[in-house]
């Protein structure tokens, strides 16, 4: 009982919200948008575990519709994007190097508790291609797809939580150093440090689906699910650097040699208020007046009577 009341409640406010005067739109288009969903930086973390975050992104853009249900629309859109990196306890890696004395060693790293976040802020381009359906209320079902060409703008890691040990391995000497602070060799704590990524621009693979609502005659509002892919590595280059160098130089996970690519994707909601520069919708339909046959008659007989 409460589910049937609930769908009816649903379904008489969809038709107050969306029932409205039976046109469509065409021509030139504006629009601003405002999005929200996950919005993260997608990379396989050979060191540990990678979760995805929230971000949101602000655009304009123009449309041109030559049709009433065919179109195509580009712009510039501002979008962040967020993920959450961690590496186990007692994770640990080397770097082959050499001391002051030039004496071959590894330098032994055991990272602990360690916690990343890294954000990237993207400016895009989208070229996508547009469909509508008109209902009988005018508003309409739609439909896009398409690619954005995505420019970085800034991208900065963090660490969070964590400490890191460090340890040299002599092979020559077959012996391992520790608890020396003043070769390197020590514990500490590594929570802040920060810097930043170099990327470099991707492509994306686009879509959008929702709905159209009507609301003045030149006007109307957009309400859709989006989703974007990245299509091609964001890393400037394959041979990455190591993670750590000593004990307080951090280069971030997505520029270390423990991640092999990194891509975008997203997928949120989306809400777009629309300008047609054409000033009106056009009616959906129509129709030649067809006079009556009473006003047939009459017209026949006003005739007759202006006759000679």
């Amino acid at each position: 009982m409460k589910k049937s009341l609930l769908i009816w409640v649903f379904l008489g406010f969809s038709i107050a919200l969306f029932a409205q005067n039976n046109s469509y739109f065409k021509g030139f288009e504006l629009n601003g948008s405002a999005s929200l969903g996950v919005n993260t930086l997608s990379y396989p973390n050979s060191a540990g575990y990678r979760s995805d975050g929230l971000g949101m992104g602000l655009g304009f853009g123009v449309a041109f519709f030559k049709t009433p249900t065919w179109g195509i629309s580009t712009g510039l859109t501002f979008s962040n994007y967020t993920t959450f990196a961690s590496i186990p306890n007692n994770y640990t890696f080397y770097n082959s190097t050499f001391d002051s004395d030039g004496m071959p060693y590894n330098l032994n790293f055991k990272l602990n508790g360690v916690k990343e976040l890294d954000e990237v802020y993207q400016m895009a381009i989208p070229l996508m291609i547009n469909y509508r359906y008109y209902l009988p209320s005018g508003n309409a079902l739609y439909a896009a797809g398409g690619v954005k060409l995505s420019f970085p703008l800034g991208s900065t890691y963090r660490v969070t939580s964590g400490s890191v040990t460090t340890t040299g391995y002599y092979p020559d000497l077959n012996a391992t150093m520790s608890n020396m602070p003043w070769l390197g060799f020590t514990s500490n704590e590594i929570k802040g440090i920060h810097g930043t990524t170099s990327f470099k621009s991707t492509y994306l693979a686009s879509f959008e689906m929702g709905y159209l609502v009507k609301r003045k005659k030149s006007t109307f509002l957009t309400l859709s699910l989006y989703g974007d892919l990245g299509l091609n590595n964001m890393r400037r280059t394959y041979t990455a650097t190591p993670l750590m160098f000593n004990y307080f130089q951090y280069a971030g996970l997505p520029a270390s040699n423990m991640v092999d690519y990194v891509r975008l994707y997203s997928i949120g909601l989306k809400v777009s208020w629309n300008i047609n520069l054409s000033g009106h919708g056009l009616p959906a339909t129509t129709q030649k007046a067809v006079p009556s046959s009473n006003e047939q008659h009459h017209q026949g007989g006003h005739h007759k009577r202006n006759n000679p």
